[in-house]
């Protein structure tokens, strides 16, 4: 279990640990003593800044993977579950050595051309654990997998859940947290449409010409500057300007804007993290513009437990059952060209969306995206069979 990137793996505790509340299942940890310390009996934020340092230290990588076994009948079989940002980029070698690979930024379709990051542009498949190609003059720097796309059938999507839920994985830490988020769902709807953004400021490309590594943004970027893109950091100003035109009804906020080359930050805009699912809960829906190589952010389950609905951009990912009325999409955005984006159809679409109830969003939350329908999901998948 990385002490790394615990985080993203909370969501899918939470859910085991329920289930097993229930007697549905019993969970068992196979960590070493570090690492038990650190995620089993800690939730002090300073400790875990510590002990991930010291763990990274030790490792000198990052871990990505949650690993885990399902045990039935005496017949075991394996999982590991992926929390790469970058939809294109695995780890090859669980790939081959677990019976289910579940990623959590899941491309639509793995095709033997790559992922599409643009329009007519498409990436490989990479391996997360090779940064270098045999080749130095290679475009790409780290090593490209044939294997993504030949064991595709192995590969699962996964979900995001919020950003934390406690600074270690103790059971009652987490559901203490849960239920925090929980009391979200109590507060009335008052307005139409949010957006929250951290910054508007674009990642600088790097100067490379050759020898990209696309797990690192600056790489993409510049790969990506002969085909005129843009960040999608740029089109977050441009939406929430659009979306403030339209009246009290709509509130978007960012709160580092880059304006005439220097970057301000609006302290007025800011929402603190304990209070930010009450904040969402407001609104009937929360924008999202896909970025950071087109992942799935974890505003779409802060906005579905709070019973608000998300709408975005066109989405290149998906999570491991389809989004129903709890996801509008809208125009193309991602890297596309700022001039390419179709902004009166954008603004159209904002000021048109269809009423939703939150009593639909928290349906959709309830049997698809809550811990314990994801962890059911998962002990399903991996053993292939429903059995619980």
């Amino acid at each position: 279990m990385p002490v790394d990137t615990f985080s993203y793996y909370q969501w899918l505790l939470l859910g085991l640990n329920e289930l097993e509340k229930e007697g549905k299942l019993k969970l068992r940890y196979k960590v070493s003593l570090l690492d038990r310390f650190a995620l089993l009996w800690n939730n002090s934020k300073w400790v875990a800044g510590v002990l991930r340092r010291l763990i990274y230290y030790i490792d000198k990588v990052p871990r990505y993977n949650l690993i885990g076994e399902v045990e039935m009948d005496g017949a075991k079989r394996t999982f590991t579950v992926d929390c790469k940002d970058s939809p294109f980029i695995f780890t090859e070698r669980l790939l081959k050595e677990c019976d289910v690979y579940f990623k959590n930024q899941c491309p639509k379709s793995i095709d033997e051309e790559g992922f599409e990051i643009m329009p007519s542009v498409r990436v490989p498949y990479m391996d997360v654990e090779f940064g270098k190609n045999d080749d130095e003059n290679a475009i790409y720097s780290r090593r490209v997998s044939s294997e993504v796309y030949r064991l595709r059938d192995k590969i699962f999507p996964g979900m995001i859940g919020p950003r934390r839920l406690a600074w270690g994985c103790r059971y009652k830490d987490m559901k203490k947290r849960y239920l925090k988020y929980l009391e979200s769902q109590s507060v009335a709807k008052e307005k139409k449409m949010m957006a929250y953004f951290g910054s508007t400021d674009t990642v600088k490309g790097s100067k490379k010409s050759t020898g990209f590594d696309l797990d690192w943004e600056p790489d993409l970027i510049a790969m990506l500057k002969k085909f005129n893109s843009s960040h999608p950091n740029e089109k977050r100003a441009t939406a929430v300007a659009l979306m403030n035109e339209l009246g009290n009804q709509y509130d978007g906020r960012l709160i580092h804007e880059l304006i005439n080359g220097k970057e301000v930050k609006h302290y007025k805009n800011i929402v603190p993290l304990k209070d930010f699912c009450d904040f969402i809960a407001q609104f009937e829906y929360n924008l999202n513009i896909s970025g950071y190589r087109l992942s799935i952010p974890n505003r779409f389950i802060e906005s579905f437990i709070s019973g608000t609905a998300i709408i975005t951009d066109k989405l290149q990912l998906k999570w491991y059952q389809p989004f129903g009325k709890e996801v509008v999409e809208t125009v193309d955005m991602g890297y596309l060209p700022n001039d390419d984006v179709d902004w009166e159809q954008f603004k159209q679409d904002i000021k048109n969306l269809p009423p939703v109830a939150k009593e639909d969003v928290l349906k959709a939350y309830n049997e698809k995206w809550s811990p314990t329908a994801f962890a059911k999901y998962v002990v399903n998948t991996t053993i292939g069979r429903d059995i619980l």
